[in-house]
């Protein structure tokens, strides 16, 4: 794994709640499970009397880690209407945080018993054209890019994961990197530029900026910026208003927007930007890309949806 273990056994669990415990209190967490629990009865309750099968809508969410993904899907799971399958360890969707066969993914959406079915698939934003035309399931799917700015995305992953960036593209550039996700599906013009660095001279800021460039490029070269059936949405404008933004969403995926979907979301302003160690090239290619993220997302406001409580 390149971007960190996901720690699956119960004493790494019961370490996480401690942690959460200590950092939030005891209240909020059990609130949070509570919540939790209650969803998961309306989820039920809501296949049992509905049984849409086998023609649940498959909806991936895609872009690159530390981008706000877990945020989104975190607000569908908690509409009844919507099962999500997240990358964690013990998923049946799931292995080793990409995607399982298609023929596994395929069977999980013809039996679900929900409206939409939805798969955190970071790994494998790459094959999301795939993914929506090429499943044997009888309803054509829909994706959700998540994107966010450079600076922010370079601050959390350093934050996370210090020493994965550069390593990490050091290997796709010598094409040492069979399995590995980073670098697949890349274009020849982003290897190219992959390629063209001395990674032994790159800090680790660069090399994380670099990796978000050429991730989040996909959202233009694989042409899904010209898709109805792609939304694409910006994590600083989930912060500064969670209802609009969660609420077109639903829309998007015709579930009706209910608050509790934003509760766990506190609106806040976009983080101030400061100085990164961050190469000319990549910097100003970063520029580029934002900008044009800019433009797409001008034209693409996503339009409210019904609430129901």
């Amino acid at each position: 794994m390149t971007h960190g273990s996901f720690p699956g056994t119960p004493s790494a669990r019961i370490g996480r709640e401690w942690r959460r415990v200590r950092k939030e209190g005891v209240l909020p967490v059990a609130r949070d499970h509570a919540g939790r629990f209650g969803d998961g009865l309306r989820a039920r309750a809501w296949g049992l009397k509905n049984r849409s099968a086998p023609n649940a809508v498959p909806v991936f969410v895609v872009g690159i880690q530390r981008s706000g993904t877990d945020m989104v899907v975190e607000s569908l799971r908690r509409a009844p209407e919507i099962e999500v399958h997240n990358e964690h360890e013990r998923s049946r969707a799931f292995c080793d945080y990409k995607l399982r066969d298609d023929d596994i993914i395929a069977e999980l959406v013809r039996s679900s018993r929900h409206r939409c079915i939805v798969f955190k698939a970071l790994c494998d934003s790459d094959r999301v054209v795939h993914l929506m035309e090429g499943l044997d399931a009888p309803s054509p799917g829909r994706s959700i890019w998540v994107v966010r700015g450079m600076e922010a995305r370079v601050r959390s992953t350093l934050a996370r994961w210090p020493e994965n960036n550069r390593r990490v593209l050091r290997a796709v550039a010598a094409g040492d990197d069979a399995g590995r996700w980073e670098g697949r599906g890349l274009s020849e013009e982003s290897l190219g530029l992959i390629r063209s660095f001395d990674y032994d001279a790159m800090s680790q800021a660069s090399a994380a900026a670099l990796l978000w460039l050429v991730r989040n490029s996909l959202y233009f070269e694989l042409g899904l910026d010209e898709r109805t059936d792609v939304a694409l949405v910006a994590y600083e404008r989930i912060l500064e208003n969670p209802q609009q933004m969660i609420a077109g969403l639903c829309n998007f995926l015709s579930v009706p927007y209910r608050p509790r979907m934003t509760a766990h979301i506190a609106p806040r302003p976009p983080a101030t930007r400061g100085s990164l160690e961050v190469d000319p090239i990549i910097a100003e290619r970063c520029a580029e890309l934002e900008a044009r993220f800019a433009r797409a997302l001008a034209g693409a406001a996503p339009p409210a949806a019904s609430v129901s409580s």
